[in-house]
């Protein structure tokens, strides 16, 4: 019979444990649904804003690079006085730097699109004064290499034209060699 109850208990336990971690990776998982995929501008100027005070703050003590190399969550991976030091100025931790990797890849985007589209001009160029077959299938080769590799960043268009006229700021803002300002 203790057995028994043993069993139960254990039983009720673990179905208690379970429930509440479904609940906690339910509520994650609505946090993520209810955040978009893309960066808008309002959203990038913010980001920018606070993400200069960052660099400058004692907020960011904890690497950088650690933090992007871990497998935790921002969230769970720095210390709390740098969590709630985000949140102080309206951030998710987990959003901020989704943010930054985002926007680090739209920037890289933006910059490899612009240089395969100039490549792609080139080879172009060299296609139409060709006359050998072999030359002339390698140069269509790298031409469609170039459109294949186009967009390897799955970012959107409107992201990289929102970038595109200040992208070396942003870029500068981005690697902490400028302080943000509005733009």
């Amino acid at each position: 019979m203790r057995k028994i109850v043993l069993i139960f208990a254990v039983i009720f336990i673990l179905t208690g444990a379970l429930t509440a971690a479904l609940n906690i990776y339910k509520e994650k998982r609505l946090e993520e649904i209810n955040q978009p995929k893309t960066i808008g501008n309002i959203e990038m100027q913010r980001f920018l804003q606070t993400w200069s005070e960052y660099l400058e703050s004692k907020a960011s003590r904890k690497g950088i690079s650690q933090l992007s190399l871990s497998t935790k969550e921002a969230s769970e991976a720095l210390p709390s006085a740098t969590v709630e030091w985000l949140k102080e100025r309206g951030w998710n931790a987990n959003r901020f730097f989704y943010v930054e990797q985002r926007l680090k890849a739209v920037v890289r985007s933006a910059f490899f699109q612009y240089h395969s589209q100039k490549m792609t001009e080139i080879l172009d160029a060299q296609l139409k004064g060709e006359n050998d077959k072999v030359i002339t299938d390698n140069i269509k080769s790298l031409i469609d290499l170039q459109s294949k590799n186009m967009n390897i960043e799955k970012v959107t268009r409107a992201e990289i034209e929102l970038v595109t006229p200040n992208i070396i700021l942003i870029r500068d803002i981005l690697n902490g060699k400028e302080k943000y300002h509005p733009f």
